[in-house]
């Protein structure tokens, strides 16, 4: 098989394409949710259920795919630090989904939301930053088509 593994798919981008379709195919089920009078309802009405389906489609789905791609196709390469980049941003990423979706649904139920939300949210976002810096620290003296990148 070779370093790239089955059909030459890195290990990462299979990990990253795996999570990319899952939150594709989340993204799907939630929308043909929303298709139904009282689910667009409550989407309307709980600004929280709005933003995670945007964090989901976006920085779930489509971030995690191109990074996936530009990494199999060679124009990204995780390099010292980006493993545990990729780490810190997914810690992000599912931190402030689950704490969108589950104000949003304690809201839903009418109980109690979470105390220090505000707070909670910006705690839970600091890793997303810091993971893509550490990835862009990769990327010193990567060659595209002969060009270093950066240097």
């Amino acid at each position: 098989m070779g370093r790239g593994g089955a059909f030459g798919v890195k290990p990462w981008v299979r990990a990253l394409a795996g999570m990319a379709l899952f939150f594709f195919v989340l993204k799907l089920a939630l929308q043909t949710a929303s298709a139904f009078p009282y689910m667009a309802d409550l989407a309307y009405k709980l600004r929280y259920f709005i933003i995670g389906y945007l964090h989901l489609s976006l920085l779930g789905f489509v971030s995690l795919f191109v990074l996936g791609f530009l990494l199999q196709q060679g124009l990204y390469q995780l390099g010292r630090y980006g493993g545990i980049g990729l780490v810190l941003f997914l810690t992000g990423f599912f931190a402030t989904e689950l704490l969108l979706f589950g104000q949003g649904t304690l809201l839903w139920l009418g109980l109690t939301a979470f105390p220090s939300f505000n707070w909670l949210m910006f705690w839970a976002t600091v890793p997303m930053p810091l993971g893509l810096g550490m990835l862009f620290m990769g990327q010193r003296g990567v060659r595209v088509s002969g060009v270093v990148v950066c240097s």
